[in-house]
């Protein structure tokens, strides 16, 4: 799936090679993102859906078969419930992202007072000052790891959920429609007319509009 699958979120990190604190705003999903996850990961639900949904029942005196095709990836990348998943992950580290910021604005801001000419610090100041900054960099390092931690963490979760459900969905429609055999990313050739993806995507979109509307009820 592509990488923009996520809003983007700001990764903080000190890069003591250049000896100077950064920045980078990338995708939410950029490096192991969800969407980058399910672009690599696309092509092995193939064979699980294989497994999971197999003959759907028995078929007798059947003369056919009736085979579908679904694009793991497009389905992924398209499903309500992704974005869902993009809202929850945001508001999940949301707060942590924030004193990171701020953290590391408190950084820059010693970092420029050190290396300012027209403050004129005694040694003894300065070298306290320098200490100071040293404690906090290291802090700062240990707390953007554990964000890291936490946000492959919650990334993968939500990545194994999107995957489940979808596999659900698939088995639910080609029951519903009576289908022998549904085959995922591990095709060489499918016929378009093969092709079930829109159908199982408009089966959870109907299935997000009811979660919708039942959590706007409980309310």
């Amino acid at each position: 799936m592509l990488c923009d699958f996520f809003a983007s979120l700001r990764r903080f990190r000190y890069d003591s090679g250049a000896s100077h604190l950064t920045t980078d705003t990338r995708d939410l999903m950029t490096q192991d993102s969800i969407k980058c996850l399910i672009q690599r990961g696309a092509s092995g639900l193939g064979l699980i859906l294989i497994g999971c949904i197999g003959f759907a029942g028995p078929v007798a005196g059947a003369t056919t078969l009736r085979l579908g095709y679904v694009n793991i990836g497009v389905l992924l990348r398209e499903m309500p419930q992704s974005k869902a998943a993009e809202l929850k992950l945001n508001h999940e580290l949301a707060a942590q992202k924030q004193r990171l910021a701020k953290r590391l604005a408190a950084i820059q801001a010693m970092r420029h007072k050190l290396h300012n000419p027209a403050d004129r610090l005694s040694l003894l100041k300065r070298m306290e000052d320098q200490q100071r900054l040293n404690t906090l960099q290291n802090s700062y390092r240990m707390s953007e790891e554990q964000y890291s931690e936490d946000f492959n963490l919650a990334r993968n979760q939500a990545l194994a959920n999107l995957q489940r459900l979808a596999i659900h969905a698939i088995h639910a429609y080609a029951l519903q429609h009576h289908y022998t055999l549904v085959l995922g990313n591990d095709v060489f050739f499918a016929d378009p007319s093969l092709n079930i993806t829109s159908g199982v995507l408009a089966h959870l979109k109907t299935l997000d509009k009811v979660h919708n509307g039942s959590a706007t009820h409980t309310r």
